[in-house]
C-alpha cells in the first residue's frame, strides 16, 4: 500500500508510519474511506501545527534581527557623538591656544615698554613743564604728560602682572590706559610728543578692551567701530580745535595788542587786549554776561578782557563780526576818506580784498587803506582762532580793469 507525505508529496510503500524526509507522518493513498478520512484530519492538525510553529520561529527571528540592527545603529550613533564632540573640544582648545598666547606676550611686551616710556615721557614733561612757566603760554602741557606717565607705569605693571588672563585686570588695564590716553590728546598743546604716547595708551586700551570681549567677532566689530569713532574724535578735538592763536595786530608803529582765542572742547576763550576792551569795570562786565548769556567775562590785572563762551555763541559772534566788517567796508565805498572806491569785495575770512577804484594810480590816502584790510582781516581771524599767513589786497581800475597795485601783510 503506498502512502503520500503530506509536505513533499512523494509516494513511499510498505508500512513506514513516517515520511524518511521531512519526518512527517504518511497518509495511506488507499484504504478505508473511514480511516483516510480520519488521517487527512490528522495530518492538516499537523501541517497547521507546524506552520504556527514555523511562523512563531520566523517571527521572533526578525525580532531578533530588528534588536540587533537597533543596537548597532544606536552603538555607531554613539560613536559618532563621541568623535564630533571630540573634535569640537580639540578646534576649542586649538582657538585658545592660537588666541591665548600672542595676547599673553604682548601684555608681557606691552608692559615693559610702558614702564620703559614712562621714564622718557617724566623727562620730557618736566622740560614742558619748565618752558610752559617760562614762556607763560597758559598751557598745562606739562602736568598733562606726568599724569600720562603715571598711567603708562600703572598700565605696564598691571600687564605684566595680568597677562596670563585676569578679566578683572584687563579692566584695570583699558582704564588707566584710556586715561592716559585721553588727559594726553586732550591737553597736549605745543608738547607734540605726548600725543604719540596718547596713542600707544589707546593702542594698548583698546587690545585690552578685545581680551575682555574674549575674541568674540561681535566684540572685535564693537571694539573697531569704537577705535574709529576715537580717531576721528582726536582728529577733530585734539589736533583741530584745542589751539591756541596770538594774533599781534598793529595800530601805529610803535603799539601793538595781542588778541588771544582758546578753543576748548565745548567752550571758547576770547581775550581782547587793553587797547581794544575800553574802559570797563567787572559789574560792567557781569551784567553784560547775564545779558548776553556768556559762561563769563574777566577784566584782566593787565586791563585786557577775558571772554568764556559756548561754541555756539561764539559762532554767533564771528557771524556778527562779519556783518560789521563788512558794513565797514560798504562805508568806504564813495566815502569821504576814500571817494574814487566804487566797491569792495572780500572772501569768507577776509583774507583777499579786492578794491575797484577810479583811480589810475592811487594817491597816499588810498594807499594807506591796505592797513585797514590788514586790520580788519587780522581782527577776524584773531576773533576765529585760525591762524593765516597772509592777507592779500588787490586794487583794480574801474574803467580799464588793470591791477593798478596789490600788497601782501606777509612782506611787511
Amino acid at each position: 500500500m503506498s502512502r503520500v507525505c503530506p509536505e513533499c508529496g512523494r509516494e513511499y510503500f510498505g508500512q513506514t508510519v513516517k515520511c524518511i524526509h521531512c519526518n512527517i507522518p504518511l497518509v495511506e493513498k488507499s484504504g478505508s474511506p473511514t480511516t483516510q478520512q480520519t488521517r487527512g484530519k490528522t495530518t492538516q492538525q499537523t501541517r497547521q501545527t507546524a506552520a504556527q510553529i514555523n511562523y512563531q520561529r520566523i517571527q521572533q527571528a526578525r525580532a531578533e534581527q530588528e534588536k540587533a540592527h537597533q543596537q548597532q545603529l544606536e552603538q555607531l550613533q554613539s560613536q559618532q557623538q563621541a568623535i564630533l564632540s571630540e573634535q569640537k573640544q580639540a578646534k576649542v582648545a586649538k582657538n585658545k591656544k592660537k588666541q591665548g598666547i600672542p595676547m599673553k606676550t604682548w601684555k608681557l611686551v606691552s608692559g615693559i615698554l610702558s614702564i620703559i616710556m614712562f621714564v622718557f615721557v617724566t623727562f620730557q614733561s618736566c622740560a614742558a613743564g619748565a618752558y610752559n612757566a617760562l614762556s607763560s603760554n597758559g598751557e598745562v602741557s606739562g602736568s598733562a604728560g606726568a599724569l600720562v606717565a603715571v598711567m603708562l607705569l600703572a598700565g605696564g605693571i598691571v600687564s605684566i602682572a595680568c597677562r596670563k588672563g585676569n578679566r578683572g585686570g584687563n579692566i584695570a588695564i583699558a582704564i588707566l590706559y584710556g586715561i592716559g590716553s585721553f588727559v594726553g590728546v586732550m591737553m597736549a598743546g605745543s608738547y607734540t610728543d605726548l600725543k604719540v604716547w596718547s596713542f600707544w595708551c589707546l593702542v594698548c586700551s583698546l587690545l585690552a578692551t578685545i581680551s575682555i570681549s574674549g575674541f568674540k567677532t561681535a566684540s572685535i566689530i564693537t571694539t573697531a567701530s569704537l577705535f574709529f569713532i576715537w580717531t576721528l574724535f582726536v582728529l577733530f578735538f585734539g589736533s583741530n580745535d584745542i589751539v591756541r592763536t596770538n594774533k599781534t595786530v598793529n595800530n601805529d608803529s610803535n603799539s601793538s595788542a595781542i588778541f588771544e582765542t582758546n578753543k576748548g572742547l565745548f567752550t571758547v576763550d576770547l581775550t581782547v587786549p587793553a587797547d581794544y576792551a575800553g574802559n570797563h569795570t567787572q559789574q560792567e562786565l557781569n551784567e553784560t554776561a547775564e545779558e548776553f548769556g556768556y559762561d563769563s567775562i574777566t577784566l584782566n590785572v593787565d586791563g585786557s578782557i577775558t571772554y568764556k563762551m559756548t561754541k555756539r555763541q561764539h559762532e554767533e559772534l564771528m557771524d556778527e563780526t562779519r556783518k560789521e566788517i563788512n558794513n565797514q567796508l560798504q562805508d568806504m565805498i564813495g566815502g569821504e576818506d576814500y571817494p574814487s572806491f566804487t566797491d569792495i569785495k572780500a572772501n569768507s575770512d577776509f583774507t583777499e580784498f579786492t578794491v575797484t577804484t577810479t583811480s589810475e594810480d592811487l594817491n597816499m590816502t588810498e594807499s594807506m587803506s591796505i592797513f585797514v584790510f590788514y586790520t580788519y582781516g587780522g581782527l577776524y581771524s584773531a576773533f576765529s582762532g585760525k591762524d593765516i599767513d597772509n592777507i592779500h589786497v588787490k586794487y583794480v581800475n574801474q574803467n580799464t580793469g588793470n591791477v593798478i597795485s596789490e600788497a601782501d601783510s606777509k612782506d611787511l
